[in-house]
């Protein structure tokens, strides 16, 4: 488990040390507390402390943790400086496209292929943005211009495309668009990164034509990873249902556009609308 997420075992984004009584503040949030003395450092020791805000070690020697300050101000202050690392992007290009007939990312809208122009959406809100693709697709002409992050989880679809990306840099927030979302303005992109809500496993869209959020548009934390393990050891592929399943910041994006943003396409019809749209 170090080796495959490059960093010891405490993969939760707040960890902090106690050295006395806990102050009244922390009710406000949903803390675990582990005594590692007593309990082995291990990812299945703590396989139930997922669904908690933060992760609290009793009796720890490691020094690099930050102790809990005594007031909320400070705690605040202390998460503020601990989430400031920028969200990556990811463009998610991966799927077969069958009922399409060819790849999706390659298509033009306004004479740009639709990875370009989802690529400089997210170009404009994040500091280093990659393509998700499988490695057979790394010499594709729409895609060889951009960094890319390979597919290192097969048949799980965008949940192997996004963890992919999470194992490579497991520090950084993410931020993923699918390509085929060629509706989403940079309003809702930007929103997202302003609702962004570290405590969650993830900040996301509603979906109202697919019945809750919107995996495809989300902003996911680091934390996320776990849970996707902990959905695909049950058998669960779909990061929508694990996403519905989780602690999130939902947004309700008809309150920012009133065009339905969300809406991808599947089909050369389907396309053909799209594009009309956006004569």
């Amino acid at each position: 488990m170090e080796k495959l997420f490059e960093r010891n075992w405490n993969y939760h984004p707040f960890e902090f040390r106690i050295e006395n009584d806990l102050p009244e503040y922390v009710n406000h949030f949903n803390f675990s507390i582990i005594d590692t003395h007593a309990v082995a450092p291990t990812v299945t020791a703590i396989h139930s402390h997922l669904d908690k805000d933060f992760v609290l070690l009793q009796k720890s020697t490691d020094t690099k943790l930050e102790i809990l300050p005594n007031n909320k101000e400070s705690f605040m202050a202390l998460v503020k400086r601990k989430t400031e690392l920028a969200p990556y992007g990811l463009i998610l290009v991966g799927g077969k496209s069958e009922r399409m007939g060819r790849d999706k990312f390659s298509l033009e809208l306004k004479g740009k292929t639709l990875v370009q122009l989802a690529y400089e959406k997210l170009s404009a809100i994040c500091p280093q943005v990659f393509i998700s693709c499988r490695e057979n697709q790394k010499d594709e002409a729409a895609l060889k211009p951009f960094p890319q992050i390979h597919d290192r989880f097969m048949s799980l679809g965008p949940s192997g495309g996004i963890m992919s990306a999470q194992i490579l840099k497991p520090e950084r927030p993410w931020i993923v668009l699918a390509c085929d979302l060629a509706n989403v303005s940079m309003t809702s992109l930007n929103f997202l990164v302003q609702k962004r809500d570290p405590l969650s496993f993830a900040t996301c869209f509603s979906n109202t034509v697919k019945r809750g959020v919107d995996p495809l548009c989300a902003l996911y934390e680091p934390k996320s990873l776990v849970r996707f393990f902990e959905f695909i050891a049950l058998g669960n592929y779909c990061p929508r249902k694990m996403l519905n399943n989780s602690k999130v910041a939902l947004l309700d994006i008809s309150n920012i556009s009133n065009k339905d943003e969300l809406m991808n396409f599947n089909t050369p019809e389907e396309f053909s609308k799209l594009a009309s749209q956006n004569d």
